[in-house]
């Protein structure tokens, strides 16, 4: 479930894209194609998010494990909680020696590592603990080891039919000119939860929507190793607190080399803090509002109820 892994985590590039694009990037006869294959990743999507156990809509909250304490994981009726005692707790999770560990307390709890079973006792990135109808999730750090909390039983995940886009739209996937930037300056974004993010003002992609020039900055999270070939490119259009969600979207985009870039706007999501409140999302800066309604990609998902 590659959206949702990089959305729950992550992020990647940064680029300034100005519109100056009069034409769009697909040929007459690619249109058939790319809509099939669009409607096909929207489908597979929708599936994902009802039967994956890590769905943003099994979302239920997030627990910050501090290095240097012994944490017990208690299950409760709506949540987990975290103790100092072990009584009634499935799991022990550690960092006394700059390493996370976890224990298993019972024999319902059972591992998991990319699809595969995990006997050993360090704690990993992306690592899945099962158990009852919880599943955590866990993004270790040097000073505190992060679990996002899913529950299969969560009113919106039981209610979930599927996700809100708007119409396929060729008009909307563009050639963008690339204008790399000499020397990546790092900025901070701040985030859902009034924290900060870093990243790198990577480049600036300059395409035109309806005739009217318009620029986004992309950022990377990394210039060299994880993430590196990864661009990031969050915005807020005319449709942000509308059509769309209002804090903004995301693309997230491959690296190719040359000075021209496809720009598909009808790949744009939404941050997973739409569905959820266990999500720490990056707010896109000022730089990247386009004045111009972007009517391709995802819509909001309503919370209250599922509109057809």
């Amino acid at each position: 479930m590659k959206k949702l892994t990089i959305l729950a985590t992550v992020v990647a590039g940064l680029f300034v894209v100005a519109c100056t694009n009069s034409g769009g990037a697909l040929k007459r006869n690619e249109i058939s194609d790319w809509t099939a294959n669009l409607l096909k990743m929207r489908e597979k999507t929708n599936v994902d998010f009802k039967n994956d156990p890590v769905s943003p809509m099994a979302g239920i909250g997030r627990l910050s494990v501090p290095a240097g304490i012994i944490c017990y994981l208690v299950p409760g009726s709506h949540a987990v909680n975290m103790s100092d005692k072990a009584a009634d707790a499935v799991l022990k999770v550690s960092n006394v020696d700059g390493n996370w560990t976890w224990k298993s307390l019972t024999d319902d709890v059972s591992v998991e590592l990319n699809g595969k079973s995990v006997n050993s006792e360090a704690v990993e990135d992306g690592m899945l603990f099962h158990f009852g109808s919880y599943t955590l999730q866990a993004y270790t750090g040097k000073e505190r080891l992060i679990l996002i909390v899913f529950d299969s039983k969560r009113p919106e995940l039981l209610q979930f039919q599927h996700l809100r886009y708007f119409e396929p739209n060729s008009d909307l996937v563009l050639n963008a000119k690339v204008e790399r930037i000499q020397h990546p300056d790092k900025i901070t974004m701040l985030t859902s939860r009034n924290l900060e993010k870093g990243y790198y003002r990577y480049a600036v992609l300059h395409f035109s929507v309806n005739g009217e020039n318009c620029q986004l900055t992309a950022y990377k999270m990394n210039l060299k190793g994880k993430y590196d070939h990864e661009l990031f490119i969050p915005f807020r259009d005319a449709t942000s607190g509308k059509e769309s969600y209002g804090a903004g979207r995301f693309l997230e985009l491959k690296e190719t080399p040359g000075d021209i870039m496809r720009l598909d706007f009808n790949l744009a999501f939404n941050p997973l803090c739409n569905y959820s409140p266990a999500y720490n999302c990056p707010i896109p800066p000022a730089e990247n509002t386009l004045t111009v309604p972007i009517r391709a990609g995802e819509m909001a998902y309503p919370h209250e109820k599922n509109e057809e």
